[in-house]
C-alpha cells in the first residue's frame, strides 16, 4: 500500500515537473531560438524590420539602466540636501557645545582652586614660620 502511494505521488510530481518547468523552458528556448533565426535571416536579406527591431531592443535594453540612473540621483540629491542641512545646523550645535565645554572648563577650575586652597594655606603658613624662625631665632 505504501509503495503505491509513493508511485502515485512520483508521478504526479513528474507530470508538474514537465508541466511547470520543463514545457516552458522548451518553449522560451525554441522562441529565443526562433527569433535568433529570424533575425539572422532578415540580417542576410538586408531587411528594414531588421534596424527597427534593433532600436526596440535598444531601447528595452537601455531603459531599465535610465530608470536605475534615475532613482539612484534621486537619492543622491537627498543625500547632498540632508548633508547641507547638517552642515547648516552643525555651526549652532558646535558653538552652543563649546559653550558648554567653556562652562565645565571653569567649573573644574573653580573646584580645583577649592581643593587646592587647604595645600596652599599650609604651605604658606609653613613658610611664614620658617621666615620667622630664620630671622628671629637664628639671629639670637
Amino acid at each position: 500500500m505504501k509503495d503505491w502511494k509513493s508511485t502515485e505521488s512520483t508521478q504526479k510530481h513528474h507530470r508538474q515537473v514537465l508541466t511547470q518547468i520543463l514545457l516552458p523552458l522548451w518553449l522560451s528556448i525554441l522562441v529565443g531560438v526562433g527569433l535568433a533565426v529570424l533575425a539572422v535571416i532578415g540580417t542576410v536579406h538586408q531587411s528594414s524590420e531588421v534596424n527597427r527591431w534593433g532600436n526596440i531592443s535598444a531601447i528595452f535594453v537601455i531603459l531599465p539602466n535610465l530608470i536605475t540612473s534615475l532613482f539612484t540621483l534621486v537619492i543622491l540629491f537627498l543625500i547632498v540636501r540632508g548633508v547641507s542641512i547638517f552642515h547648516q545646523k552643525l555651526a549652532g550645535w558646535l558653538i552652543r557645545l563649546q559653550g558648554i565645554f567653556h562652562q565645565l572648563r571653569l567649573l573644574a577650575r573653580s573646584l580645583a582652586d577649592r581643593v587646592v586652597a587647604p595645600v596652599f594655606f599650609v604651605h604658606q603658613m609653613n613658610a611664614r614660620v620658617q621666615y620667622l624662625r630664620k630671622k628671629f631665632i637664628l639671629r639670637g
